[in-house]
């Protein structure tokens, strides 16, 4: 077990040294490696070459930085010349000096060469930028035949490069996430319509993509009412987002688990998503602007802070009483959400401060463990924390993000 899966960290060149000469020494373990991760030892001026890839003969999973690629001949026996590799994951933090070997490395390769890669990830441990040299993706993605998932977040990949994929291809996950080249338009038709990707799609991030015009409330519903049936994780964070909208994911919450909603939605039309028309609620919020407490009220803080408690407590409670099963016929005919995951940090503040009086709470919401929001004041989070336990929930903090999970 401890070689099946070796993930080497440390920045040193002699860890990943030892490594090899273990394998050397102990020829009977060469075959056990299925996993090789070299991805947080980008600096250590490591050369993977094509001697040591040959000690490691049952490898299907390969994680290394550009950093490790010595020149594009080696780059080329990564992609085309493993054929019992299944998943490459490139991480290209250190593109700056690996730039000049990535222009056109795969344009002149014959046309039949193929490559047996299923999973193909261009990750950024650095955080800093992405994939962003013209051509690369164009000339990569035609050869992926095989293709199941494809990660290129934040880098400069077209539509013409995706729809260059092979039809014998069979995309579940796709990563799109923070590209800004896409055209929206032709994005959405190849979702529908490709053949690789319409039937069997069953992850789809696409938040924060183009962020000067991102995806709209038409567009957005082409996709949803078209949706692939094998879909179950949809990410449009950032996307506009409009009450058309909500119709579409309310039927889409029976088959999906994880999704993560765009901007311009308000708390009751999340809260309709997910439960009506099969329960019906109160939708009034009866919420009160906030306001500095004077000098006078701050010197009885520890006698109005529990009040305060005690009337956000009677609010929710309110609420989740108010949630009753519909007696309408589109009621009882109606699914129930399968939804899982929901990331809410899209929506204004002011909307996602009334998660704490929220229906999303109730027992009725199933199968929801998790709800993630941000940009939650101090104030309004030490309120949340008491109401969240009192109605069997818990909650997160970390940076800006917010997360409360069903006990």
């Amino acid at each position: 077990m401890m070689y099946r899966d070796p993930n080497i960290k440390t920045p040193k060149v002699s860890s990943i040294t030892r490594f090899f000469d273990t394998l050397e020494q102990n020829p009977d373990l060469n075959s056990l490696v299925r996993t090789f991760d070299i991805t947080r030892s980008a600096l250590c001026g490591y050369n993977l070459t094509s001697d040591k890839l040959s000690r490691l003969p049952r490898l299907r999973d390969l994680r290394l930085s550009l950093s490790h690629v010595k020149d594009a001949r080696m780059l080329h026996r990564l992609v085309f010349g493993l054929p019992d590799l299944e998943a490459l994951t490139l991480d290209v933090s250190c593109l700056n000096e690996k730039t000049q070997m990535l222009r056109g490395a795969f344009d002149a390769l014959p046309d039949e060469l193929s490559s047996t890669i299923r999973s193909l990830k261009f990750i950024d441990t650095s955080g800093a930028g992405g994939l962003h040299i013209p051509g690369v993706l164009e000339s990569l993605l035609p050869r992926m035949r095989k293709l199941r998932v494809l990660d290129v977040s934040r880098t400069c990949v077209t539509v013409e490069a995706l729809k260059s994929i092979p039809s014998s291809a069979r995309l579940t996950h796709l990563n799109i996430w923070g590209c800004r080249d896409l055209d929206l338009d032709a994005l959405v038709e190849f979702l529908l319509s490709h053949p690789a990707a319409k039937d069997s799609l069953a992850v789809l991030k696409a938040g924060y993509i183009a962020d000067g015009a991102p995806l709209n409330e038409r567009q957005i519903n082409t996709f949803l009412t078209q949706a692939p049936a094998t879909l179950r994780s949809l990410d449009l964070s950032m996307s506009n987002m409009g009450p058309s909208n909500v119709p579409h994911l309310q039927k889409l919450c029976s088959q999906l688990e994880e999704l993560s909603v765009g901007r311009n939605l308000d708390m009751y039309d999340i809260e309709t998503m997910l439960l009506k028309p099969r329960y019906d609620f109160e939708d009034e919020y009866r919420s009160y602007p906030t306001r500095e407490l004077t000098k006078e009220e701050a010197k009885h803080e520890a006698i109005l802070e529990p009040m305060r408690n005690a009337i956000a407590m009677c609010r929710l409670r309110r609420r989740l009483d108010s949630v009753t099963l519909s007696d309408s016929k589109e009621g009882r005919r109606a699914g129930e959400s399968t939804l899982r995951y929901l990331n809410l940090s899209s929506i204004s503040a002011d909307e996602q401060g009334q998660i704490k009086q929220s229906v999303l709470f109730g027992e009725e919401t199933g199968p929801l463990e998790v709800i993630e929001v941000a940009d939650i004041p101090w104030e309004d989070f030490g309120v949340l924390r008491r109401l969240c336990g009192a109605v069997g929930w818990r909650e997160e903090w970390e940076d800006k993000r917010v997360w409360v999970e069903r006990l």
